[in-house]
């Protein structure tokens, strides 16, 4: 398997797709943020994967590097916004890298952003009896018990607020012991609702004026903010010869 990457390097000379090999076990699709060797000393740099196939486009002879790894479990560029930065590209002359990077949060770039390691703690001996003068002691173990797995530690204080304190003791006693899992940061995208809003009288009436413009004719859509010209705008068949303004 092969993929088109884009190298996170902001200049016109690499502002292109290279391809690269996708290694055997290792799950790249497109949208991945990938680390991987570039240039003559093969330095570590962060790339995006664009697409991915089962054949190389390259000739015979050209020698194809390797993605080393995948900085997150999980995409995170969608398609639509991978096609969106391919048209800012053409439509604004821009470097793809420039458009993509608008895409996704800052901190996911530079590896700025690391694996958070949560707490979680269970019953050293889950049979035998535990007796004590603490109630919050008690309380947690009981928690436990009745759970009968492991708890992340701030399940446990959701569960019985100020019970570090206890889970702290209980784990000097070893009546708890303590482990942890790596939790990934996922962003989360939104899904835009599909209906069409309904348009007011006023609105209406100035989509109708818009519309009965002849090529070339330009409007003036004029109007207080938060009174809707943007959904007029959007709706207009000719937008880029519109003025708005508001007051």
């Amino acid at each position: 398997m092969f993929a088109k990457v884009i190298v996170d390097i902001a200049h016109a000379a690499v502002d292109r797709a290279f391809t690269y090999r996708i290694p055997e076990g290792l799950d790249v699709r497109p949208g991945q943020h990938v680390l991987l060797p570039f240039g003559q000393g093969d330095h570590v740099k962060e790339g995006f994967v664009l697409s991915v196939s089962e054949e190389s486009d390259l000739e015979d002879g050209v020698t194809v590097k390797d993605i080393l790894s995948c900085v997150e479990p999980y995409t995170v560029l969608l398609p639509g916004q991978i096609t969106l930065a391919e048209w800012m590209q053409e439509a604004y002359h821009c470097l793809l890298v420039d458009a993509l990077r608008l895409m996704i949060p800052a901190q996911l770039r530079g590896s700025r952003i690391h694996e958070k390691r949560e707490r979680i703690v269970y019953l050293a001996d889950p049979t035998a009896d535990f007796v004590s003068k603490s109630h919050i002691q008690t309380d947690v173990v009981t928690l436990l018990k009745q759970t009968g797995q492991p708890m992340a530690v701030t399940d446990i204080k959701a569960f019985l607020p100020g019970a570090a304190p206890a889970i702290a003791a209980l784990l000097k006693k070893r009546v708890l012991s303590e482990s942890s899992f790596t939790v990934f940061r996922r962003p989360e995208y939104c899904v835009r609702a599909e209906t069409v809003p309904e348009l007011t009288e006023e609105q209406a009436a100035a989509l109708r004026e818009v519309e009965a413009l002849s090529p070339g004719q330009t409007a003036l859509l004029y109007g207080v903010t938060g009174s809707g010209k943007t959904e007029v705008y959007l709706r207009g068949r000719a937008p880029s010869c519109w003025c708005r303004r508001s007051l």
